[in-house]
Formats: C-alpha cells, sequence, structure tokens
C-alpha cells in the first residue's frame, strides 16, 4: 500500500497530483478517487485525458504535491534539448509546476530538479497527434516572490529566492 495517508488523499482529491509509477507514460494528473480497501486503488485523470479516469493500485501512486493557485513564474523547460522559458500560474506544495507545451495544446506537469545534484527528472509526453513521444524535463524557476516547498520525492525543503533560481547542470 501507499505511504499516502489516507486523510492526504481525501484532502487530495480534485487537488493532488499524482501519477502510476506503473502506466508512466499517461503523466501527472489530478487524484480523482482512491479505495483504500480490499486491494486499494487510486484514480486520477491526466490533462486532456478522455474517457473513465486511469485506475491503479495504491502502491503503484506517486504523490506530487498538492496544487498551490496563488504562485506564478517561468519555467525553464528543455524540450527534447530546446530549452525555453514558458510561464506558469500553477505549481504544487511539492515543487511541479504546470506548464504549456509547444507540441500540444494541453498544459502538463513537469517535477523539479533531484535536490542537491539538479539533476532532471524527465518526463515524456506524446504530441496531440499520440504519433511522437517528447522528452521534457523542468531545468529551474524564475520567481518574483520567495518561494519554498518541499520536494515530492526526498522530502527536502528547497527555498527558492529571487532573483536566484534553481538550474540543472548541463
Amino acid at each position: 500500500m501507499t505511504t499516502i495517508s489516507r486523510e492526504r488523499l481525501e484532502d487530495g482529491l480534485g487537488n493532488l497530483i499524482v501519477i502510476s509509477r506503473q502506466l508512466y507514460w499517461y503523466g501527472w494528473g489530478t487524484l480523482v478517487g482512491f479505495d483504500p480497501y480490499g486491494e486499494g486503488h487510486f484514480a486520477y485523470r491526466p490533462p486532456g485525458h478522455e474517457g473513465p479516469p486511469l485506475i491503479d493500485d495504491l502502491e503503484q501512486l506517486q504523490a506530487g504535491g498538492l496544487i498551490i493557485k496563488d504562485i506564478s513564474g517561468e519555467a525553464l523547460i528543455n524540450t527534447n534539448g530546446v530549452h525555453e522559458y514558458v510561464g506558469f500560474s500553477q505549481a504544487t506544495d511539492g515543487g511541479l509546476v504546470n506548464v504549456p507545451l509547444k507540441f500540444s495544446n494541453k498544459h502538463r506537469w513537469l517535477p523539479p530538479p533531484i535536490p542537491n545534484t539538479g539533476q532532471p527528472r524527465p518526463v515524456y509526453y506524446p504530441d496531440d497527434s499520440g504519433n511522437k513521444s517528447h522528452e521534457v524535463s523542468l531545468q529551474g524557476y524564475k520567481l518574483q516572490e520567495p518561494w519554498e516547498y518541499r520536494d515530492f520525492e526526498t522530502g527536502l525543503f528547497i527555498p527558492i529566492e529571487p532573483p536566484r533560481f534553481i538550474t540543472c547542470p548541463d
């Protein structure tokens, strides 16, 4: 079973960004349901996903944090080796940001670089036709106000002070 408490799951319905370790190619999405009894399952919906929510075992759930709506800035992203800054207005308390991608008309969630190493955590998203997969990673943030998040995997608190921003090594 997952190490995420039942209370966090209940509080996170519609507001917790999650991914399935087993169905990672669907990307990060919003938690829409869970059943902790019996085998234990969770349901989530990635941006733009049509049809019923995706369902997997609770032990496969990885939580990226609760959405914070009062944050904005620019994210430095790397898409297939091309770097660019894009604006964002949503992030999670685990460091993920919701950004637009050139190859898709959907916003997607990207996890922050690994703390202390700056190594990116690449995500693979298909284009809108579903024919090509793109490697995308968050390289850093540019923010107007100080922010601190608790890394969703390591639990470390990461302070971000403007105009400084974190970046991955080349």
